[in-house]
């Protein structure tokens, strides 16, 4: 199943994230605001359904990224620009 990141934006400060794909044997998704160079400015570790979270912005926050974290320690990351 292809996974998709949705970026709501719910104010000059603050961003609605939610994630789809496949949780199956998930444990845990972190979703983040990130700058410019990577860095996490804001983030939210996520264990159940559904994988979304409320997140603050600045004025230096460039993208949003979920890595979601299966039982196996493999992973899965997504990242979008924010607008």
């Amino acid at each position: 199943m292809a996974s998709a990141l949705s970026v709501q934006r719910l104010s000059a400060s603050q961003v609605a994230v939610a994630w789809s794909g496949s949780t199956a044997n998930a444990q845990v998704a972190y979703i983040g605001v990130l700058d410019a160079n990577g860095n996490v400015l804001s983030q939210r570790a996520v264990t159940q359904l559904p994988v979304q979270a409320n997140l603050a912005t600045s004025s230096t926050a460039r993208y949003v990224g979920v890595r979601v974290v299966y039982q196996n320690g493999t992973s899965t990351t997504s990242y979008s620009p924010l607008r």
